[in-house]
Parts: structure tokens; sequence; C-alpha cells
């Protein structure tokens, strides 16, 4: 009888470009509304890390809409991520400008094409027509209808660089419809799909056509050659996408999707001379209705790497196109319309048609992986830098029962390494004299295994309560304890490094088997400097400190006061919870509410100030007033200290050590 709607974690994407921002954000136009930016990563509340998200993902209210419409390609400038260029039907061109929030129409020519038969029009612009921003100048920016057209001036102006590239078989070209004409300026046929200007050398440019035709112009668009005859193997009206090698100029790769003529098989070609020959790289992809191909790319970082998405699945191939291997992992089967890598972050995104955008965090582990696995010997990867991320308290707001939830990136350093079997391992991490910071434990698997370092010191000591609150005798207090749950608990978490220079050292079974140098890089967003925050982690230490010799108390006098109600020694138990007291709130039931009916101990004092800092010290250095707010707690906490031990000597327990001073 009544009906609701709901909003699925689903896109149908064309494109997906990254931005040069740190954290990085992804650009997309989205089918059936518009452009679309959002976050590879959240910095808002804290919950993880020095920054990292919430914990509950990246809700929709952490996008927002740039422009530009469902089709077409979203073009972040990469000197200026503020500036995106974005197409839309109808040869449809805007330039974003995020600083402002508006955006500027500088369509090539902004007559309307829609009603009219694509042979009957001045240009003719496809429903996702290319865009390309010059890797040489970021001023210089490419479009296409069926002709290439160049602006230097922000679209001001338009300069035609090129003849007709496509067939223009006017059999093509006619009306579209079907009882009746349907000319809604998205022509599939004789017109651009692709264009790609060689970052190796200036000038260089290639284009692809929805019609099967490759060209490429030396010398900016003055000569052009079509080259698609030099292609043997190549069936005819294929979509044609073609990237230049980031290595070579005169190197280029271009996949086909001839889908629309029922041919599902994977076509993928190499040139190494500009287009004079071609060589079939397709491999081993196994033909079947899902192999055809979408795109296909080239690793920044190690040349004939190349990455391939076809219909259903990326492959990876480490020798040129000789052989090709999926890779899955939790990534759905679902069309994998383009693939971007991020090259600061080393992270391949990807745009799927139903799927949304997908990143595979860090690719360094894969760009060795033949060469690793095929050692047999655990390894460890040199890992790639981490940053410090701030914490940004700027939270959008979203629906509490959203739906449209994409998982966060996890904060922190990864770190991987390759095991022939399963076997004990240990990755320490230290600081740059070698002192030890940090020990993370993990069985590995066989394989390739990848562990994160939240980039913080070891966890504080955690209470357990072997006894029951005074007088209340209805709390379940396990033999083994329960654990202390009090408002004002300090962070289960150490405190977080400051930027600098760590060495991380891999030991499976015993044995050393890696080690590397770690760079952890400060927030370029961040209010502090490395001072501060060498400050901040000092004084987040001292707490530290102070609050794991506060725990120790009271589990040792937890211990005592076990002891003291099994042999019935009423005295001695009411004396060690006075002496209790003063740590810790003793009536705790297990609810924070029970902090509101006490006052609270030490452990509730030294863990809301550990928690300020922690979640809010904003990289700067403590203030005058939370230093002498701690060495108030620190003096109470060594005078509790003096009466415990005395306590615990006379009751014939083992005292606690006394506190290092090493840090004050």
């Amino acid at each position: 009888r009544t009906y609701f709607t709901v909003n699925l974690p689903i896109a149908q994407l064309y494109h997906v470009y990254t931005d040069n921002n740190i954290p990085y954000n992804v650009i997309a136009n989205r089918q059936d509304s518009g452009g679309e930016e959002g976050p590879s990563r959240l910095l808002t509340g804290g919950g993880r890390g020095g920054g990292g998200g919430r914990g509950g993902g990246i809700s929709a209210s952490e996008w927002h809409a740039f422009a530009g419409c469902e089709s077409g390609f979203g073009v972040p400038d990469p000197v200026d991520p503020d500036i995106i260029w974005s197409g839309c039907y109808n040869g449809d061109l805007v330039r974003v400008d995020l600083h402002t929030g508006q955006s500027h129409n500088v369509s090539v020519w902004p007559g309307a094409s829609f009603g009219f038969a694509p042979a009957d029009v001045r240009d003719r612009w496809n429903w996702t027509f290319p865009i390309a921003i010059s890797s040489h100048s970021h001023e210089q920016v490419y479009v296409g209808s069926q002709f290439v057209y160049e602006t230097t001036d922000k679209g001001q102006t338009w300069k035609r660089i090129s003849p007709d590239l496509t067939t223009n078989d006017k059999s093509k070209e006619g009306n579209s419809g079907g009882l009746a004409y349907d000319n809604l300026m998205t022509f599939s046929a004789t017109t651009l799909a692709m264009i790609d200007e060689s970052p190796v050398k200036a000038g260089v440019i290639w284009t692809g056509s929805y019609d099967g035709q490759v060209n490429v112009t030396q010398d900016g668009g003055a000569h052009w050659t079509n080259v698609t005859r030099n292609i043997t193997g190549l069936a005819p009206w294929g979509t044609i996408n073609v990237q230049a090698s980031p290595f070579d100029a005169g190197t280029a790769y271009v996949s086909s999707n001839v889908k629309m003529m029922g041919d599902y098989r994977p076509y993928i070609f190499k040139t190494t001379n500009y287009g004079a020959t071609w060589k079939d790289i397709a491999g081993d992809i196994s033909p079947s209705e899902f192999s055809f191909v979408h795109i296909v790319r080239e690793d920044p970082v190690r040349k004939g790497m190349l990455y391939a998405g076809t219909e259903n699945a990326i492959y990876v191939s480490w020798d040129d196109g000789g052989h090709w291997q999926q890779i899955r992992n939790n990534l759905p089967p679902a069309p994998m319309y383009w693939l971007q890598i991020q090259r600061h972050f080393s992270d391949l995104v990807i745009a799927t048609y139903g799927r949304g955008v997908w990143i595979l965090d860090d690719l360094t582990p894969l760009r060795s992986w033949d060469r690793v696995s095929a050692a047999g010997q655990a390894y460890l990867w040199a890992p790639r830098a981490a940053y410090r991320f701030r914490t940004d308290v700027a939270t959008p707001q979203s629906a509490p029962n959203g739906t449209t939830i994409g998982e966060d990136a996890t904060y922190g350093a990864d770190l991987n390494f390759y095991l022939p079997n399963s076997a004990e391992t240990t990755i320490t991490i230290s600081d740059a004299t070698g002192k030890q910071i940090r020990v993370l434990k993990q069985d590995g698997q066989s394989g390739l295994n990848r562990l994160y370092w939240d980039l913080r010191h070891e966890p504080r000591h955690q209470a357990l309560m072997l006894t029951n609150p005074p007088g209340e005798p209805w709390v379940d207090t396990p033999p083994k304890g329960r654990p202390l749950v009090t408002w004002g608990q300090p962070p289960v978490s150490g405190p977080k490094v400051s930027p600098g220079n760590y060495i991380v050292t891999l030991t499976v079974n015993g044995t050393v088997v890696g080690t590397h140098p770690l760079q952890v890089l400060i927030d370029p967003h961040t209010l502090g400097t490395v001072q501060s925050m060498k400050a901040e982690e000092q004084f987040a230490q001292q707490l530290e400190d102070e609050i794991n010799l506060d725990v120790d108390l009271i589990n040792r006098l937890e211990h005592a006061r076990q002891g003291f109600e099994s042999s019935s020694n009423t005295a001695k138990e009411r004396e060690a919870e006075q002496l209790e007291g003063r740590l810790v709130n003793i009536y705790a039931t297990g609810f924070s509410e029970d902090s509101f009916r006490e006052p609270p101990g030490l452990y509730e004092d030294l863990g809301s100030l550990a928690t300020n800092i922690d979640g809010a010290g904003a990289d700067l250095a403590p203030t005058s007033t939370q230093v002498e707010a701690n060495n108030n707690m620190r003096q109470r906490l060594m005078k509790a200290q003096q009466a415990i031990n005395a306590f615990l000597g006379q009751a014939g327990e083992n005292p606690t050590p006394v506190m290092s001073r090493s840090r004050r």
C-alpha cells in the first residue's frame, strides 16, 4: 500500500579521474545524475589513526556535484585541482571553478544539434566526447567531435587542429530512432572516443574513434596519419581507446571494443614506431561473451606492465601483453570502463558501469609480484610513504539509514610481504635511531600479505576488574574478570608518532628476512609543524606512561581485593577499596553513566586529558594549562603509588615499580 525510495550503492560511470589533492579526490560523470566528486579517504571524526574516518564509511554527503551532466568526461586540472573540465551531450563543455562554485560554458560551437541527422550538423559530438589536458601545459586542452579542437586560453577561443579523423561514412550518419526519429545529440558512429597526448614528447597526439579509426600526429596537429590499416587483426567498427606510453614517445597501446558488432573477443595492440607497425598483445585473455576490452593502461612506474579492463574483470600483464592474469579479490564482476593510476599514492582507481568507483590501494607489491613469487622466498616490499593525516572536524551530515556508503581507506602505512608458505610473522617498527616503536604480529598466509601500521606507539594497558563494585552484588564479574568501562576512558590506541623516518623489519619464524625505511609525511593542510607534533607526541607518551602505571596499580589492587574477598579479610578489602578509589571510580558497574554518580579517579582524569590531546590536539604542542593539570595528576599518581606499594608490601604482595621519569 505504501512505497518508499531506496538509493542503492550502485552507479554507472563512463570514466574516472583523480586530482592531485592530498588525500586525492575521485571525479566522475554518473549516468542519470551528473558530475560528482568525492574523497578517496575520510579525515573527519578522528575515529581511527591520526585522522581516518569515523569508521562508518564514505557516505553520500561526502560527495558533491560539479556541473557537467550524466555523460562525458570530468577531467581535473593537474595544477589547480579546483578546476574541472566536464562535458555533456550536444557538445556542451564547461570549465568548473570550485573556488567560486561557478561553471563557465566554453563549448567549441554553441549551436543546438538536437533534431538533426548527424550528417547535417557542423560537429558530430558523441554522448561521451573526449576531453584531454596536455601533460606539458595545463592550459592546453583538447576536445573532440569528428575533429580535434585545442584551446590555450581557458576555452575563450578554439582552434581546429585536425581533419575529420573518422570514416565519415554517411550511411552511419542518418536519423536514429524506431517508429519516430530520435536525434538526441548522442551520435554513436563517426565520432571520436579518445584523445591522448604523449607525456614524453609534446605534440604527439593520438585519437581513437567510435568507428574503429586510429590516428596520430607528431607535430601538434599540423599533419595527421591514419594508422588503422597497419593494425593487422583489428576488427572494423570497434570503439577505440588509445593510450600514449609514459616511457616512449613512439609507443602507444590500443584496445578495441567491438561488442556493438556482436564480436566479444579481446583486442589489444601495441606500436613502438608511431603506428607504422603493430603487435597483437591480447595474449591469453580467454575469449568469452565478457572478454571484450574497454581500456588498457601501462603502469607509469614499471615499463611494460599493463592493466586491462574487460566487461567483467581487471587483468594485469607483467610482460607487455605476453600473458595476462586476472586480479579479483573483492572486486565485483562489473564492466570495467575506465582505469586511472593515481601516481602520488600509487593507487589503481576503477570506474565500473554499475558498481561505482573501486580503488586498489598501493600497487607497489603488484609491480614486482611476478619476480617475487617466482623466487619463492619470503620478501618484504619497501613501503610507500604514509601520511600522518590530521582530523577534520567539519563533518557533513548524512541520513542515518543511508545505504549508499562507500568503504573508507585504511589509515596508516600499508606493509606488504610475500610468504611461500604460512608462517608466524612479526613486523617491528623502529625510529631512525633504532629505538623500537611498535611490534605487529600476524599469522602470515601463503602469498601476498598486507598489514597496516596505524602510525602509533604500542596500545595502552587495559584494566581488568576482578571484583564487583562495592554494594553492587548483581554485577556479573566472570572469574577471568570484566573490562573497566567508565566515562573519560583513555583511548586504547597508543600516541601518534611524529612525521619522520622509521625502519620496518620483517621477521618470519624468528628469522629476519627484510628491512626497509619508511617515511611518515606531514599532512600538508595541518596547523602543526614537525616540531609541534614532536612536542605533542612527547606529552602524549608521558600521559601514556601515567595511564599505564595507573592501570597496573588498579590491576594489582584488583588481584589483592580478590584474595582478601576469598579469605574474608574484610578490613584489608576495605583498605584496598579506598586506595583503588584514588585511581578509578570503583563503583563503575559497566555503564559509562555510573561516572555521573561518583567523582572520577586518576584513570578518568588522565583519560580525559589523553582523549583531548589525541582527538583534538590539532598537531600542536600542549597548552600551558594542559601541562599544569597533568603535573597535578602526576603528583597525585606518585603519592597514590607510594601508599599502594606500602600497602601491598604489608600484605605480602610485590610492589609496582616506580614510573620512569625519562619523558618529563
